[in-house]
């Protein structure tokens, strides 16, 4: 018994068959063409989500230009896309260098696209009208490898009344006063003039008759002639900045009197009165 379940045995293990070597060829190619296609379905992928991060790149450096535009175009108060005679007394944004350029007025160029302009007639300004409002539009087309991405706008210029219509520049000059912008908080009233000395005189002595100092209290800059009653010619002299001297050419007649106005170092007006009474005595400084 034991025997003839050795045989048996025997016979069970002979009985078994391996790979043919056609089979293992079989297998290992399926599992190469398996392996070929997750390779394909990850290299497919990869190369979409490279390209759709390239493409956002470029579609958010074209954006963050456009809202630099519309940021400071939209309150100009001039604005032309012809080259000034001036040039450098405007804010421009321009091409240059495959690039969109911004260079504030007297200042140096600042980059403000990271993508690249391939040629020039890919960034267009065109002036506007719409009604009795002026607007410009603008579209610009960026490049990196080979994505590329195209973006129009316009914008509402609020402070512009009069500007020359002008079509597909590659150029803008403009000059804005950012107290006029719309929209955002009043600036800041200016700050108060600081107090003056308010504007005294004196008559000097001694005087004659032909000749009064008048002392002020501060330096004056000018003197005007307002009315001479005096009946003869007089000449004004300032001297030492705070002291004026009336030359009359002759004795004046009693009680004559001659107005005039000083201007002071503040720029403050100030008028005066003197009247000669007799005898080299010169009274009635008032203002």
């Amino acid at each position: 018994m034991m025997i003839i379940n050795n045989v048996k045995v025997k016979k069970k293990i002979g009985d078994q068959k391996g790979l043919t070597l056609l089979e293992l060829i079989v297998v290992i190619a399926l599992l190469g063409i398996v392996i070929s296609t997750i390779f394909s379905f990850q290299s497919f992928g990869t190369k979409i989500f490279h390209r759709g991060v390239t493409q956002a790149d470029i579609q958010s450096s074209l954006r963050m230009t456009s809202d630099f535009i519309i940021h400071e175009v939209r309150n100009a108060t001039e604005i032309t896309l012809s080259t000034p005679a001036n040039p450098d007394d405007y804010n421009q944004i321009y091409i240059s260098g495959n690039k969109v350029k911004y260079k504030p007025a007297g200042g140096t160029e600042i980059n403000k696209t990271d993508v690249i302009i391939e040629n020039p007639t890919d960034v267009q300004f065109t002036l506007a009208t719409t009604g009795s409002n002026y607007t410009l539009n603008f579209s610009m087309i960026g490049t990196s490898k080979t994505n590329t991405y195209d973006l129009s706008s316009d914008v509402m210029l609020n402070n512009i009344r009069t500007a020359t219509i002008l079509a597909n520049s590659q150029s803008i000059y403009y000059k804005k006063d950012t107290t006029l912008a719309v929209g955002g908080p009043p600036p800041p009233p200016p700050p108060p003039p600081p107090p003056t000395t308010p504007l005294t005189a004196n008559l000097s002595t001694p005087n004659n008759n032909t000749t009064v100092t008048i002392v002020f209290n501060k330096e004056i800059t000018s003197v005007s002639q307002m009315a001479n009653n005096l009946g003869v010619a007089v000449t004004t002299v300032i001297s030492d900045l705070n002291k004026l001297v009336l030359t009359s050419t002759s004795q004046p007649g009693n009680n004559k009197s001659y107005k005039f106005s000083v201007t002071d170092v503040d720029g403050v007006i100030t008028q005066y009165e003197v009247i000669y009474k007799n005898s080299g005595n010169w009274q009635g400084l008032t203002n």
